[in-house]
């Protein structure tokens, strides 16, 4: 069989092509992934699927585009606090956030001691027990 006429097969035809070429897992294949796998077999050129194999790392992303009026989660000498960001000193590797709680403690916090951005209506849960006093979360 040539690979154009490949292409042209359902996937019950394909699946038997597959079996008489000994071809392992074709049930768990969808008619793309078993067409790709033939071709490979029959052409000795393997086809390549597209893949997003690009992780962007959300909290990094949000410490490099942290702005004033964010509310963040940060840790002060054991304890949990939050606060909302005033102002943004970048230094060559080294951001600082001077934020300033609801009852107008100034702090200079580290961006990477930062726990979590506040950016919806509401906190995480392990936060948010945190700040209640329920639980703790893991450092």
């Amino acid at each position: 069989m040539r690979a154009k006429e490949l292409e042209d097969l359902k996937l019950v035809d394909l699946k038997k092509v597959a079996k008489s070429l000994n071809v392992p897992q074709i049930y768990k294949m969808n008619k793309l992934q078993l067409f790709n796998r033939l071709y490979a077999i029959l052409t000795g050129i393997e086809l390549v699927a597209e893949k997003r194999t690009v992780k962007v790392d959300t909290k990094k992303r949000y410490r490099e585009n942290a702005t004033p009026g964010t509310l963040v989660a940060f840790r002060v000498h054991g304890k949990l606090m939050t606060a909302k960001i005033v102002n943004v000193n970048e230094r060559a590797h080294n951001t600082d956030l001077e934020v300033h709680t609801k009852n107008g403690t100034k702090f200079h916090v580290n961006v990477l001691d930062v726990l979590w951005f506040k950016t919806g209506m509401r906190w995480p849960k392990s936060i948010f027990d945190e700040l209640k006093g329920i639980a703790s979360v893991k450092k």
